[in-house]
């Protein structure tokens, strides 16, 4: 049975590593006039090397259980290492040579990660708080956000377009103070995935009116935000957290289930497209999801190797200036943060940093199985694909996440 799910799921990768070639070369295609998109003609040798470590990586990831650490594993593998082999060379023009030494230190280090993750750790006794003083303590932080934020930036009712976001963002960050725009990011990356996890866990516990509470909750935090600072991620947390919960609650193996997920989630975007001739799943989610951060990445190393980094200044502010024309931020994820800070030669160390994202929650709260946990952690992964992992921490929401699981692990542990 276990060879048999292995080769599935072997086969799984396969297919979505060939389609995310064909979308690469329809994203390049369809926005080749807008900077940062001009994309080189696909060189055979690179992408047959890239596909063969990425597949020999998927080999190594526990696709069996219900593992917080493994399913943390596989979402950044999908978000955030495909798509830094697969566009590397699309972007920056790297020789053979070049990508061969890139790709095969994230293959190492990310393997090593892999490896590091499937050490046994002991079960920690923590001590609990009462349900009732649970509650009153995440209440006190919705309301004490909800009042920054609104008395900062107002409550609009009118939500902006997807052609308006980059506008209010614009506005937001000319006016925004730096404890509002933490709190802002804050509840859209830990309060509202919060929120939508415990509603899924009370409507288990056939506590559905407190259920119903808590996702409205979530809702209007999302809707607060989005509204206010126009983060279209955001946007999409509490629905993304909410169909993650329901899924992961139906499967036993939550790394094969991502695999399937995320394979559905391309020929989903391409039957939308060929059957309707609707192209916005597929040129603007799937773009700006699994594409975009590999595209970051291959500028970061390109700018690195051609003129180094000053340590003054924002980074992702001068890549965005440079490579796409914007005044914006374009940041790069935990390999091009690494790149950033320790250079093309030793980018590396970034990813073995990320033992503390994969192990740190079970080193200090012990076993984290479960459809719960592995949901609310989504937000974190997908932060640690575009974000510094120092911005992931702390802005993103990690730290709140482990202590709110050691406040809430008696009820999200099942």
């Amino acid at each position: 049975m276990t060879l048999r799910l292995s080769i599935l799921s072997a086969a799984t990768v396969f297919v979505y590593l060939l389609l995310i070639n064909v979308s690469l070369d329809r994203i390049c295609s369809v926005f080749s006039e807008v900077q940062g998109y001009q994309c080189n003609d696909p060189n055979f040798s690179i992408t047959i090397l890239g596909c063969i470590l990425l597949m020999l990586l998927a080999l190594c990831i526990p696709i069996l259980g219900r593992s917080y650490s493994a399913c943390l594993l596989w979402l950044m593998y999908y978000f955030h290492v495909v798509p830094s082999i697969l566009v590397f060379s699309r972007l920056n023009g790297a020789a053979f040579e070049d990508f061969a030494i890139f790709s095969s230190l994230v293959f190492i280090t990310y393997f090593f990660l892999v490896y590091a993750s499937r050490i046994k750790v002991p079960v920690v006794e923590l001590l609990y708080l009462k349900p009732g003083l649970n509650h009153l303590l995440l209440s006190a932080c919705v309301i004490f956000f909800v009042f920054f934020v609104v008395s900062n930036l107002g409550f609009n009712l009118n939500p902006p377009s997807i052609d308006d976001v980059y506008d209010v963002r614009a506005e937001y960050k000319s006016r925004v103070t730096p404890l509002v725009g933490y709190l802002a990011v804050l509840t859209g990356y830990f309060l509202s995935p919060v929120f939508v996890v415990l509603s899924v866990v009370y409507w288990d516990s056939r506590l559905k009116y407190k259920a119903l509470f808590f996702i409205c909750v979530a809702s209007f935090l999302s809707y607060l935000i989005y509204s206010s600072a126009g983060f279209k991620s955001v946007a999409f947390m509490p629905v993304v957290t909410l169909l993650s919960c329901l899924l992961f609650r139906k499967s036993e193996n939550l790394g094969l289930l991502l695999n399937f997920l995320f394979l559905a989630l391309l020929i989903f975007a391409w039957f939308l497209f060929i059957a309707f001739d609707l192209s916005i799943v597929l040129d603007h989610w799937v773009r700006r999801a699994l594409v975009v951060p590999g595209m970051t990445v291959a500028y970061f190393y390109d700018y690195s190797i051609g003129f180094g980094f000053d340590a003054n200044g924002s980074i992702p502010n001068l890549i965005s200036k440079t490579y796409f024309g914007t005044d914006g931020s374009a940041n790069a994820g935990f390999i091009g943060d690494g790149i950033a800070r320790y250079g093309v030669d030793l980018f590396w160390i970034n990813i073995l940093l990320l033992f503390l994202f994969v192990r740190l929650p079970e080193l200090l709260l012990g076993k984290l199985d479960g459809p719960y946990i592995p949901a609310l952690f989504i937000s974190t992964a997908y932060a640690l694909s575009n974000s510094s992992i120092t911005t992931v921490i702390l802005t993103y929401g990690f730290l709140p996440l482990i202590i709110f699981v050691y406040f809430y692990k008696r009820v999200l542990v099942k």
